[in-house]
């Protein structure tokens, strides 16, 4: 099944405004599957894990996690990323400890997500609320499950145009969408940028010969007639 979910939200119990309840109620309430309530965990601060198991129900699950600096905050050169799936007993970062914390993180079994893309010289791309979510195909709408799913590649994201289906069979990407007007494949190949797309006023599927990224990676992107976009996950052809 399909899951649409969430990897980043903050509550009062870190530097957020709502408390937990209200934003899983939110998203609840938004069409969400679930939500990892991503507030930080800094020591100095006194923030925790937010442990949100009551917040589950038959339709509506959370993931365990938390938000971990690889430097201090004022360091140019920090990242953030969000832990998915971190044991509720995982130990604070220490002061001192950031890069180090992530690292245990990764060992402890968590999915790492890089974050702000505008502060890590990254391309900015700002959504509203609700605006752009992640589909995870997951056996079942449990925590285990959907941070396994993670892990395994099976997740896209999207503002609202779907990715049904990915296969790449010697050499030829066969890709399924929902209606949209461009479907394109981009990345990184051998020698320089490659870029390949297909337009219409009405495509649902689209093919590409991969041969131009053979010894790096592509991406799918898929835009409607709105301009919102969906991106699957690179390919290593």
């Amino acid at each position: 099944m399909l899951l649409r979910g969430n990897l980043h939200c903050h509550s009062d119990r870190s530097d957020g405004e709502a408390s937990p309840e209200a934003v899983a109620r939110a998203y609840r309430d938004a069409g969400y599957d679930f939500i990892l309530l991503s507030d930080h965990f800094e020591e100095r601060f006194g923030w925790q894990i937010t442990d949100t198991r009551p917040l589950r129900t038959p339709s509506f699950t959370t993931i365990i996690g938390a938000e971990l600096s690889s430097a201090a905050w004022d360091d140019r050169t920090t990242y953030w990323v969000t832990a998915a799936g971190l044991p509720l007993d995982f130990a604070p970062p220490p002061p001192g400890e950031h890069a180090e914390a992530i690292t245990r993180a990764r060992e402890a079994g968590a999915f790492l997500t890089l974050l702000h893309p505008g502060l890590n010289n990254l391309p900015l791309a700002a959504v509203d609320r609700f605006g752009a979510w992640l589909e995870v195909r997951a056996e079942a709408r449990e925590p285990d499950a959907l941070v396994d799913a993670l892990k395994s590649g099976s997740y896209y994201s999207t503002q609202g145009p779907r990715l049904q289906r990915m296969e790449l069979d010697d050499g030829l990407l066969q890709v399924a969408t929902s209606e949209v007007v461009c479907i394109a494949l981009g990345g990184s190949g051998d020698r320089w940028q490659a870029a390949t797309e297909v337009r219409g006023d009405m495509l649902t599927e689209a093919g590409f010969d991969v041969e131009p990224f053979r010894g790096s990676y592509c991406r799918v992107t898929a835009i409607d007639a709105a301009g919102r976009r969906a991106w699957g996950n690179p390919l290593w052809p």
